[in-house]
Formats: C-alpha cells, sequence, structure tokens
C-alpha cells in the first residue's frame, strides 16, 4: 500500500526514522512496482528487495545468470 496509503508512507517514514537514530541499516522488502521503488528512494532508502527487481531463484541459476553476463560482458 506505498503508494496507495498516506497512512502506510508513515509508518515505514517512523521505522526509518527510529532505524537511523539508532545507526541501523533498513533493507525494505516487497517492491513490486517502479512507483514503490520512487517512494521508497523519496524516503531516503538505499536497500530495496521484491519482485520488482527479480524473482526468488535458487543459488545455481543465480550463479549462471552472473556466468553469462560476465561472459557477454567480456565479448
Amino acid at each position: 500500500e506505498l503508494e496507495q496509503s498516506e497512512r502506510t508512507r508513515a509508518i515505514v517514514s517512523t521505522i526509518l526514522s527510529l532505524a537511523r537514530q539508532l545507526r541501523l541499516e533498513c533493507t525494505i522488502e516487497g517492491i513490486e512496482t517502479l512507483g514503490q521503488q520512487v517512494i521508497a528512494r523519496q524516503l531516503g532508502i538505499r536497500s530495496m528487495q521484491g519482485y520488482y527487481f527479480g524473482r526468488p531463484a535458487k543459488a545455481i541459476e543465480v550463479i549462471g545468470g552472473l556466468d553469462a553476463y560476465r561472459s557477454a560482458s567480456v565479448a
């Protein structure tokens, strides 16, 4: 509800404020749309995860994807 609810944004902002005061790193989870990512950035969140960035994958699939990326970058 990050995009639709000002109350949700206020809750996230408050949690971030507390974390910053305690000098903790925060990762926001559940980012599924560009709009959610934009709002998270506006709130100052640097670390995000969710379906917007990629679906869960097995380690072997991630490694294979990285190997393919490296091979394509070198060529």
